[in-house]
């Protein structure tokens, strides 16, 4: 029965889910289009990039730019910003949301009405929202590649793999600021988690992005979103496995928090 709530869940977001594609893929595209315009006059791109301010670069980049390619121009306009900071911040809401909008919306209490137990319940939101965040982060390197085949830009076979790995290491991200997200509502069971999820995401970003390579570069480390590289993973070919290990373990005992104490809230769900 866990596994059809779960399955309710998804299926009830499918329009949100198509939306969210849809969005993304035109975005994407005006990426692509972009490069073709850049990628015979790439002395111009770096005039360009030099006019920067180095935190303009770090902001979207989490990083310095050695090199002037497709992928790092694909990661500087398209990828780090929109699926780290934009993303994030939105699939924090959405954990959140989960309880608290249908504590709002008074329809809590269908699931809860069932023989499932509790934890049961919150697991199932869980499985589904972290489906709909795998979802939409996959779909990317496939209209990535349609996308790049139809305007003409090279990418190789070899590119294509890191760009999946790259897609498929924003997962235990998004699990864990979905977990966030829901040990947010499951502690205070009111609509301020719905807006400390997003707020918290957007501050950790920018904490991550402002310290590196400075004197605090140590109070980054706080911050979910430095766990995911994506200038190691795409430009130096890195799976950086210890630190999406932490973001798994990270996930794991966050949500397993979420779901004791969502168990013992006294929720009020007429």
């Amino acid at each position: 029965m866990s596994l059809y709530l779960a399955f309710f869940e998804l299926r009830r977001r499918w329009v949100l889910l198509l939306g969210a594609i849809v969005g993304l893929g035109v975005l994407l595209g005006l990426t692509v289009w972009s490069w073709t315009f850049f990628e015979d006059r790439l002395s111009e791109l770096e005039q360009l990039f030099q006019a920067v301010p180095e935190d303009a670069l770090k902001l979207f980049m989490k990083g310095g730019i050695t090199t002037l390619n497709f992928d790092v121009y694909y990661l500087f306009n398209f990828h780090v910003f929109t699926y780290v900071a934009v993303l994030g911040a939105l699939f924090a809401y959405m954990g959140s949301n989960t309880i608290i909008g249908e504590l709002q919306s008074r329809t809590l209490w269908i699931p809860l009405s069932s023989p499932l137990p509790r934890w049961r319940v919150l697991a199932a939101k869980y499985a589904a929202l972290l489906a709909f965040s795998s979802l939409v982060s996959l779909s990317t390197p496939a209209m990535l590649y349609l996308t790049a085949k139809l305007l003409g830009v090279g990418l190789s076979r070899d590119q294509l793999v890191w760009y999946v790995k790259l897609y498929l290491a924003l997962i235990p991200l998004y699990a864990a600021l979905i977990a966030l997200g829901m040990l947010l509502a499951a502690v205070l069971i009111s609509r301020t988690a719905n807006v400390l999820a997003p707020s918290i995401v957007i501050a950790m970003y920018f904490i991550d992005v402002l310290t590196m390579e400075t004197r605090v570069e140590w109070v980054g480390r706080a911050s979910l979103t430095r766990y995911y590289d994506a200038l190691k993973i795409l430009v130096k070919h890195q799976v950086p496995l210890t630190d999406l290990t932490i973001l798994v373990l990270f996930s794991a005992v966050v949500f397993a928090v979420a779901m004791e104490l969502f168990s013992r809230q006294d929720v009020a769900i007429g």
